[in-house]
Parts: structure tokens; C-alpha cells; sequence
């Protein structure tokens, strides 16, 4: 594995290939999760050892399964972690009952050397998994995700959070992850919706303004803020937002009965 081995070539060819194509072609973040088996996780473990900024999370399966590559891989991991930083970092190491003790004895190696870095974010699971068609343990990568994303929705409570909490929130995660995390579109209705039932109304004005800055292109901005300029009786600035909303969606049932709702309390009024 030294030199410009295979190993090394298909490892550029991620780089300086497959990741900027994916990303100059598709929707994605700045977040990259690499998952494999066998020899897909021995390179994982050999990625993060040589590019330990090419991806931020890994969820490998038996990655010491060939015998050969074992003890390379651990001496790289172990030249990796003394001068690298892998605070952001998230592995989840998942093998089987048919591994060979000097497999299982590879992986507690590489538990060990985890556990000595000075990074207490960075995490280490093992998820012992029995075979389910002898040969190979599968990838359990809905574990890893719930696991890896289990604080990204905001957790509401009974109690609203203003702007400043939502905001706080997800700063503090994104500095968590190593990534900037927008603010779910849904966190802010959620929240904002619960100071209207409150009749908190400049609060959820806050929060439904904010979401529409993020999200310029979404209808429930316009929606969520006609409402609130409604109760608060503003009934030409309600009337403006469900314009706007009906701009792009005309004949949307629910916003044109809240116009009509709109007109029928100004006609009150004059």
C-alpha cells in the first residue's frame, strides 16, 4: 500500500474525480459519509488515515477482514492520528460472529488507538451483527445515520423557542458535525406556530421572517406571515403575503379562503 499503489489511485481518483463531479452535478452539502464492506471499509480505515479531510464519516464492516492489510493499516491509522485532528469525525466500525480473533484483535488495535486520542467527539461503535447469507455481515447504514444525524432535528418541547434559541441551536450543532447545518425549514414552522397559538405574535413574525430568508423559494413563508399580519388585524399586509403565495400557486383552495377571510374583515372595517 505505499508508493502510487492502486489503493492510492483509486483514492485520487475519489478526489480529484468522482467528489468534484458529484458535487458540481448534484444537490449536496460540504458533509461526506463513506460506507463499505471488506475491502470497501479497509480502504475507508486507509482514507482516513492518508485524507483524513476527504470524508466525515465512515461506516465500515469488517475492515480487517483480509490478513495482508491488517497491520498497514493499523500502523497508518496510528502515523494518522498523531498529527491529525478527528474532533468532528464519526466511525462505526459493525463486524460478525464468523471473524477470526486476529480480525476481532485488529479492531480492538484500532478501538484502542481511538480511545487515546485527545478528541472526546470523536465516536467509535461496534455493532456485532451475525451473517445473514454467510458471506458478508451487511452494513447496518440506517444505524449509522440515526445514530450520526440523532440531534439534527431540532427537539422541541411543549415549551416554544424564540429565534435566538433555534439559532443557537444549530450553530452549536454545526460546530459538532464540522459542517454549516441550515435551519430545517420545518424547526421554524414548528416552533413559530406554536407563539401563534399563543397569540405571541411578534415572536412567531420573528421566526416565519427568518424562514423565509432561508427559504426564498418556499410558499409556507408566505403563508405563515399573511397569517400573522391577519390576527394582528395588519389586513393590507396579510392580503400582500397570500398575494404572493398565490403568485405561484393560484388556485391553491386553502390561501384563496384565507383571502377571502382577509376581504371580508376589511369590508367590516369600512
Amino acid at each position: 500500500m505505499g508508493g502510487e499503489s492502486e489503493i492510492d489511485n483509486f483514492l485520487k481518483f475519489f478526489e480529484t474525480e468522482l467528489i468534484p463531479f458529484i458535487e458540481e452535478n448534484y444537490r449536496v452539502n460540504e458533509y461526506r459519509i463513506l460506507s463499505g464492506p471488506q475491502a470497501g471499509a479497509s480502504f475507508g480505515v486507509y482514507a482516513m488515515s492518508v485524507k483524513p479531510n476527504l470524508f466525515d464519516a465512515y461506516f465500515l464492516t469488517s475492515p480487517f477482514w483480509v490478513e495482508s492489510s491488517r497491520e498497514t493499516l493499523l500502523i497508518k491509522f496510528e502515523d494518522a492520528v498523531k498529527y491529525n485532528d478527528f474532533s468532528n469525525k464519526f466511525i462505526m466500525i459493525s463486524y460478525g460472529k464468523y471473524e477470526t480473533g486476529k480480525e476481532l484483535e485488529a479492531i480492538n488495535k484500532f478501538e484502542n488507538l481511538m480511545n487515546e486520542m485527545k478528541t472526546p467527539s470523536f465516536e467509535y461503535y461496534e455493532n456485532k451483527l451475525d451473517p445473514e447469507f454467510g458471506f458478508s455481515t451487511p452494513i447496518d447504514f440506517e444505524k449509522g445515520m440515526k445514530r450520526l444525524f440523532k440531534d439534527y432535528k431540532f427537539p422541541g418541547n411543549e415549551n416554544a423557542q424564540d429565534l435566538a434559541a433555534i439559532i443557537s441551536y444549530y450553530k452549536k450543532l454545526s460546530e459538532q458535525m464540522g459542517m454549516q447545518i441550515k435551519i430545517p425549514e420545518h424547526a421554524l414552522v414548528f416552533e413559530g406556530d406554536k407563539f401563534v397559538e399563543e397569540n405571541e405574535l411578534d415572536k412567531a413574525h420573528e421566526i416565519f421572517k427568518k424562514m423565509h430568508e432561508l427559504y426564498p423559494e418556499g410558499l409556507m413563508g408566505y403563508d405563515r406571515i399573511g397569517e400573522v399580519y391577519f390576527k394582528k388585524k395588519m389586513y393590507e399586509e396579510s392580503l400582500k403575503y397570500y398575494q404572493m403565495f398565490l403568485d405561484k400557486q393560484p388556485k391553491n383552495p386553502r390561501i384563496l379562503n384565507k383571502v377571502a377571510a382577509v376581504k371580508k374583515e376589511m369590508n367590516k372595517e369600512k
